[in-house]
């Protein structure tokens, strides 16, 4: 399952990173009816209902009912739904959005609604609800949902046709091409027993500024060019935004050691199958000492842009 609730007292259901189509945790997922939707570039956000009371998330952490600094405006925008539409927020159910803080892609923010649902739990069956059910959970309460790009037998979706699909489709939300698209089949679980969810993401957004690694030092080709596919500007900058958004850590160099360990074990998690059918071998720590210097370069320019 996608969410897990955290018995601590608090209620709180993490969503798990989605893996690319391909990943063991993707088998199966075009034997039926697949929903593909836009992938929004924004911060993983929750909220539900707990003893009457408006708590909320972040992808990792419980913020509770009066969240702070940058999740401040997301859950002021939650609140202030409730208060317009009372009654719309079913105490039974968890609902996932992005918060459309800006990250990588430039959408129109005139048109770009502050919080973007995508998913609806129910807490009693941690089942998640169909994307047309959940559309219609967010709009009760005045919440954008995300774009449902079509809906098809899975027999009839070819990888090469959502690769295109990614490379060209312009986002909802503004003059850009999508950041990717999401393809769900609920219609079954993965072998892990999770809910059968994949992704498929734009190259140019995957490989964005490869020009920050070419000072890297030279070292086995193998490493380089995983570090040039994979350690792109784009998920650095998504590292960064969780140490300090989500977990509310200083944006400084002083997140160096926690960032490049954070970016390591993400390229792991979600690209190791991809890694393993393209290279033979990985030297971890070169691939370490890489992931480092390539923190280092965009975490400097990062605090140098936020500092004009």
């Amino acid at each position: 399952m996608i969410g897990t609730e955290i018995k601590e007292h608090q209620p709180f259901y993490h969503y798990a990173h989605i893996r690319y189509i391909g990943d063991s945790e993707t088998e199966g997922i075009f034997l039926d009816e697949v929903c593909v939707q836009e992938k929004a570039d924004g911060s993983n956000f929750q909220f539900s209902i707990y003893k009457g009371e408006l708590v909320f998330g972040s992808r990792n952490i419980f913020l509770g009912p009066d969240p702070q600094n940058d999740w401040k405006k997301p859950a002021d925008f939650i609140k202030q739904l409730r208060e317009k539409n009372p009654g719309t927020i079913n105490p039974e159910l968890v609902y996932y959005c992005e918060y459309m803080i800006h990250h990588t892609l430039s959408y129109n923010h005139e048109i770009t609604p502050t919080v973007i649902g995508f998913d609806v739990m129910d807490k009693n069956t941690e089942k998640f609800f169909s994307a047309d059910a959940a559309k219609k959970e967010f709009e009760k309460i005045g919440i954008t949902f995300a774009p449902i790009i079509f809906r098809k037998k899975g027999e009839h979706v070819k990888i090469e046709e959502l690769k295109l699909l990614v490379e060209t489709n312009k986002s909802a939300f503004g003059d850009v091409i999508v950041e990717g698209v999401v393809i769900k089949n609920v219609s079954r679980l993965n072998k892990f027993g999770r809910p059968l969810y994949g992704k498929v993401v734009r190259d140019s957004f995957k490989e964005a500024n490869k020009l920050a690694f070419t000072a890297l030092k030279e070292l086995r080709d193998g490493e380089r060019k995983i570090i040039e596919e994979f350690c792109t500007e784009a998920r650095i900058k998504k590292s960064i935004h969780r140490l300090t958004i989500e977990e509310g850590k200083e944006l400084s160099m002083k997140i160096m050691p926690e960032l490049y360990r954070l970016v390591a074990d993400d390229i792991l998690t979600e690209c190791i199958t991809e890694i393993s059918r393209k290279y033979e071998s990985i030297y971890f720590k070169e691939f370490t000492n890489l992931v480092a210097a390539s923190c280092a370069k965009v975490l400097k320019k990062y605090l140098m842009e936020q500092s004009t």
